[in-house]
């Protein structure tokens, strides 16, 4: 696949653009010129193998202008996964008076078959384990009760045999017991209200201003 990105001179002056080299090993950006010094192509195309899930990177155009020397261009491609795993997350309660235990399996686009190698998570306490049962195989991840959050991201990893898909991470999220407990816009939002056991602000009793009546004049007489 191959998509095409116009470069046209603006009032900065002559364009002399060069493009940078690209980091990403699946994309291949080539820079064309239609009418020098005036109007240029960068052909963005796609190199597969790909990897499995988003495939994001950035290409960087110097100019030759003295005003915007560089500009920079956004690439992604999201391809249809390869392999799934189910659950794609995890999310482990927060009330827990035993082990937790959840099962991961993978799920390829295509019949061929395929292995899990070795499973891992970047945890010491999270305890995980690749079972086989008649040729069908999962990853089990076990949670004790007592389990404490530590600072970080909670992460699974499993590598396959297949190259075009060698790894499948799994993220691992804790819900929270909020009760008791104040989050940080709560405490916040707190903070700016008055305590429950703040006296109450006496309200001074207004009086309407009163005037001393005036004696309304006798009509004017009437002529005979």
């Amino acid at each position: 696949m191959t998509k095409t990105v116009e470069v046209i001179r603006g009032d900065g002056g002559v364009l002399k653009p060069t493009l940078r080299p690209v980091t990403s090993e699946n994309i291949r950006a080539q820079l064309k010129e239609i009418e020098p010094g005036e109007r240029y192509q960068i052909e963005v195309t796609l190199i597969p193998p790909l990897k499995n899930g988003r495939l994001r990177t950035k290409l960087v155009l110097e100019t030759g202008l003295a005003e915007a020397p560089t500009t920079a261009f956004s690439v992604s491609a999201e391809m249809a996964p390869r392999v799934v795993a189910l659950p794609r997350r995890l999310v482990v309660p927060a009330k827990r008076t035993s082990d937790w235990k959840q099962s991961v399996r993978l799920v390829w686009d295509d019949k061929s078959p395929h292995r899990i190698l070795s499973a891992t998570v970047n945890d010491p306490d999270i305890q995980v384990q690749l079972e086989d049962k008649n040729g069908n195989q999962t990853v089990v991840v076990q949670v004790p009760p007592d389990y404490t959050m530590r600072a970080g991201s909670r992460l699974i990893t499993i590598r396959t045999d297949d190259v075009k898909a060698s790894e499948v991470r799994v993220p691992i999220s804790f819900r929270k017991d909020h009760k008791g407990r104040l989050t940080a816009a709560h405490a916040k939002r707190a903070k700016k209200m008055p305590p429950t056991t703040q006296p109450a602000v006496p309200v001074r009793e207004t009086k309407a201003p009163t005037s001393t009546p005036q004696p309304v004049p006798p009509p004017p007489a009437r002529p005979d």
